[in-house]
């Protein structure tokens, strides 16, 4: 989970390119990214026996995210101060107004971001 194929669209910023032994490029994903991977992954452990009878051994997971928080490859995100610019903002709004019209079942996210941000 720490290293390996992204996406051609996958987020920049969330990894940084490493170089193995064997000479090929890698991307390493940030102790953030591989935590909510984990945390996913814990609500499947969380369920796999009573529901679909599969043996996954919670204990052991929860264990294993203990030693893996330890090591410092997994954390929690970093809290984020920055704000949208006023032309990323346009553009979300833009967005979300024309989904509005496009699909009116859907929540109305354009009215959800000016209230979060307001």
């Amino acid at each position: 989970m720490k290293n390996g194929w992204l996406p051609e669209d996958a987020d920049e910023d969330d990894t940084e390119i490493e170089e193995v032994n064997s000479g090929k490029k890698v991307h390493v994903r940030q102790p953030q990214t591989v935590g909510n991977y984990m945390s996913h992954l814990g609500a499947v452990f969380a369920v796999a026996r009573p529901m679909w009878g599969y043996g996954l051994n919670k204990t052991a997971f929860d264990e294993a995210v203990v030693v893996l928080s330890r090591l410092g490859i997994i954390s929690r995100s970093r809290e984020r101060d920055r704000r949208p610019t006023l032309a990323e903002l346009e553009k979300l709004l833009q967005f979300f107004s024309d989904r509005n019209v496009r699909t009116p079942q859907s929540m109305p996210m354009d009215k959800a971001i000016l209230f979060a941000i307001f």
